[in-house]
């Protein structure tokens, strides 16, 4: 739900920016708590994501109900199954675009570094059924909430749709470890997450609701999750 489809008020800045850092203070707190188990990448990373989402959407809830925003089941309500098979048709187009610039530009001749393993990616059938969740469904739901939800609408009051797109999708682009410094490979990487804020966000603005972005978010990194196991390479 958008601000155009509620007459409640949008997220001040203040409350936009503590719903930002909250998760990030208890990240950190988190990674300095796991630090002395030596756990493996896959289950800290787990834990520390379950950690920041789960309490920023505690959060939210929190507040919704104090400042009379919309609620998550408000955000996220259900929608028709032809609307989310397009949902997740865009989240396949849009992996396999990508799929297909890489190869591309490797059969180009172009310099493409292998980047850092991420730790919320699984390398085995093991770490996925752990992984799978924590990219599929906190993640996600989160990061939707944030960006296509209180960000969209804050932002929508002060510019065009277009640049509000625009504007959201290089923020969400920008939050994420892109390996710029990899040359062409950090080009596609944050191209990528470009093209994902954007169809996130005309998926959210197309049917007024957070659910279809969530949905192409979740499959996005869900193709992801299993592809690299299925084809580590």
């Amino acid at each position: 739900m958008t601000i155009a489809e509620s007459d409640r008020p949008a997220p001040g800045w203040f409350p936009l920016a503590t719903l930002l850092a909250m998760p990030i203070l208890v990240a950190t707190l988190t990674v300095s708590a796991l630090l002395p188990l030596r756990l493996s990448p896959s289950i800290a990373t787990f834990l520390v994501l379950a950690a920041q989402d789960g309490s920023a959407l505690l959060y939210y809830s929190a507040l919704a109900g104090a400042r009379a925003w919309p609620s998550l089941r408000e955000r996220f309500p259900s929608v028709s199954r032809r609307t989310a098979m397009i949902a997740l048709a865009v989240a396949v187009g849009v992996k396999t675009l990508f799929v297909g610039l890489g190869a591309l530009a490797d059969g180009l001749g172009a310099d493409l570094v292998e980047p850092a393993a991420d730790p919320l990616v699984a390398s085995n059938l093991a770490e996925l059924a752990l992984t799978l969740p924590a990219a599929v469904l906190l993640a996600p739901l989160w990061e939707e909430l944030f960006f296509r939800g209180l960000l969209l609408d804050r932002l929508r009051r002060h510019m065009p749709v277009p640049a509000v797109v625009l504007l959201s999708s290089l923020l969400f682009a920008l939050v994420h470890d892109n390996q710029l410094k990899l040359g062409m490979t950090g080009v596609l990487f944050f191209s990528e997450r470009f093209a994902m804020g954007v169809a996130a966000a005309l998926l959210a603005l197309r049917y007024r609701s957070l659910t279809p972005a969530f949905l192409f978010h979740g499959a996005f990194n869900a193709i992801a999750e299993v592809g690299a196991v299925l084809i580590p390479s």
